[in-house]
């Protein structure tokens, strides 16, 4: 019984120094670089140098909202759509209350405007522009802070 217990003894020591053999040459493995054939990518913007949008409403119900663009050396033209948007609670979505459209044939461009909002809730503004500078466009996009009005 001694010689039985004995040889199973054996080989649950053995088993753990293979199980202990295979974790460590595991761990070793996973602490060996990534190397990986897929270039870096920065999140770095090619064509825009500034953007901002700004929201703010006074106790009356007057939005005055606010934007710039600015575009990197050789800009051509820069176009901008800024949307006040309200929150829908039912829906779970943002929605337009309204939409303004603006263009540059320079490097910069600025918007500012009030507007009379009707109705209690959650508003936010939406800026998206694109710029072309060098013969391509870029793309891009800036949230202001929710206001609740």
């Amino acid at each position: 019984m001694l010689k039985k217990a004995g040889k199973q003894m054996m080989g649950i020591m053995l088993g753990v120094a293979m199980l202990m053999a295979e974790s460590t040459v595991v761990a070793a493995a996973n602490t060996e670089p990534i190397i990986s054939s897929e270039p870096i990518v920065s999140v770095y913007s090619t064509n825009v140098s500034r953007t901002q949008v700004g929201l703010s409403i006074s106790t009356s119900g007057k939005a005055t909202i606010s934007a710039r663009v600015t575009g990197r050396a050789n800009t051509s033209k820069i176009v901008i759509n800024v949307k006040l948007q309200k929150y829908n609670s039912t829906t779970k979505k943002w929605s337009n209350v309204k939409i303004w459209n603006k263009e540059s044939s320079i490097s910069n461009i600025s918007f500012s405007k009030t507007y009379n909002v009707t109705s209690k809730g959650k508003y936010r503004c939406k800026l998206t522009a694109t710029v072309s500078c060098n013969g391509a466009d870029e793309t891009v996009t800036e949230t202001s802070s929710n206001i609740i009005y």
